[in-house]
């Protein structure tokens, strides 16, 4: 019946809007979290990377010329 089919149409699109909303609400308050959490390694290392040991690059080599 048509007045079903209006009923119908209107809770779909209200749902899809409610639905969108708080999709937006919770992305922004994840984000909002995310910012004052403190990951380790996350970070930016301050002076030189770390250096690959010189076993385990000869362990490479050896790896390289057997194939």
């Amino acid at each position: 019946p048509e007045g079903q089919k209006n009923a119908f149409l209107a809770q779909a699109i209200l749902q899809a809007e409610d639905a969108g909303y708080l999709e937006r609400l919770i992305r922004q308050t994840i984000r909002e979290e995310l910012r004052e959490v403190q990951c380790p390694g996350t970070g930016k290392t301050e002076g030189r990377p770390e250096e690959i040991p010189a076993q385990m690059l000869d362990f490479l080599s050896n790896m390289e010329d057997g194939m």
